[in-house]
């Protein structure tokens, strides 16, 4: 594993607080959000291009549309926008099904639905179609904090929460598929230190571009790993031991092998994990070693480590002519840009 105090390029000059989120879409400009009520738009090189007009509530969420890469949507208190590259003054959509405050934003494939967890608990699914609500998701006991759609399932999401709880759903009839339970996970792998002190709270989902994996970034510390298999479950697959504080971020980068994840958290620390990199070695009960907790069989997962310093609040990823860039929001006001070699 390589670890290093990498070159970092430092984009300023946008917010004037903390920054939230990012996004990024298939040109190379990225959208930031902030705790300024501000959303900055950024080109390639990091320089700011244009900036929306400052909202009530922080920008809690930002996700670009793939199919064209000017139109993207933003949540911001309990609403939920979207705007044009090419015209920022006025919003295309706005609307405001959320009860209480929106802590992320996701579209399905096709792009005609859109999910958004609040802290209620509460997940609407809305169609944008015909821009009303299509299933409003009630099944987290607390804060819903996180929530992603399957890459190849259009109508299936997975969202997580402060109850502890990861969920799979089927939305056109909202269903739930299944529930994983983190604190089960926590007592399988067994103590191991500072690990069992904090609550597997989850802060963060992703899903692998070829929807076979799914990441959780947990309070404990841990990331876990988990492989969708159908009708034979949801099982987890690696129990990834990195962080000494509470994982806040992962994120399956856009320009890597679909099994290569990275995590971060409020240590400062970002790790880039080859998660299949042991797939011939069990442990004696039968799981994949990586599930014992123990960090000496977990290194040999990670690819390199890069010391931020600072607590991270978003990971997002781009690659603007062939360069690997991994984009980290802190509690500062700028924007860090990593250079990640292949």
């Amino acid at each position: 594993m390589a670890s290093s105090d990498f070159t970092v390029q430092k984009w300023k000059d946008g917010h004037t607080d903390t920054i939230l989120c990012l996004d990024s879409n298939n040109n190379g400009v990225t959208a930031s959000g902030g705790q300024d009520g501000l959303c900055c738009l950024w080109t390639p090189e990091g320089a700011l291009m244009d900036r929306l007009d400052k909202f009530d509530d922080d920008v809690t969420s930002l996700c670009f549309c793939q199919k064209d890469a000017s139109k993207f949507f933003l949540s911001t208190g309990n609403s939920v926008m979207s705007y044009d590259l090419k015209n920022l003054k006025e919003p295309l959509f706005c609307c405001s099904f959320n009860q209480d405050e929106i802590n992320q934003i996701a579209l399905n494939s096709n792009e005609e639905l859109l999910a958004s967890c609040d802290d209620a608990g509460q997940i609407k699914v809305i169609n944008l179609r015909d821009k009303r609500v299509h299933k409003t998701l009630r099944k987290h006991s607390n804060i819903c904090m996180t929530v992603k759609f399957r890459r190849k399932k259009q109508w299936e999401l997975v969202s997580g929460g402060m109850d502890e709880r990861v969920i799979q759903w089927e939305s056109g009839r909202g269903q739930v598929q299944r529930i994983l339970n983190m604190q089960e996970y926590v007592q399988e792998a067994g103590p191991s230190g500072a690990y069992m002190v904090n609550p597997p709270l989850i802060h963060c989902v992703d899903i692998s571009r070829n929807d076979r994996f799914l990441a959780c970034a947990l309070e404990n510390a841990t990331v876990q790993v988990f492989e969708f298999r159908g009708k034979k479950g949801t099982p987890q697959i690696r129990n990834l031991i990195g962080h000494t504080q509470g994982v806040s971020q992962v994120h399956f980068p856009r320009m890597l092998p679909n099994d290569w994840l990275l995590s971060a958290g409020n240590d400062g620390k970002i790790i880039l994990w080859d998660i299949m990199g042991q797939t011939d070695t069990t442990s004696p009960n039968g799981k994949d070693a990586a599930n014992v907790a123990d960090d000496t069989s977990v290194l040999n997962f990670q690819k390199l480590q890069i010391s931020h310093k600072e607590k991270i609040n978003w990971v997002s990823s781009m690659q603007p002519e062939n360069k690997d860039l991994v984009l980290i929001a802190d509690q500062t006001q700028n924007i860090s840009a990593y250079h990640i070699n292949q």
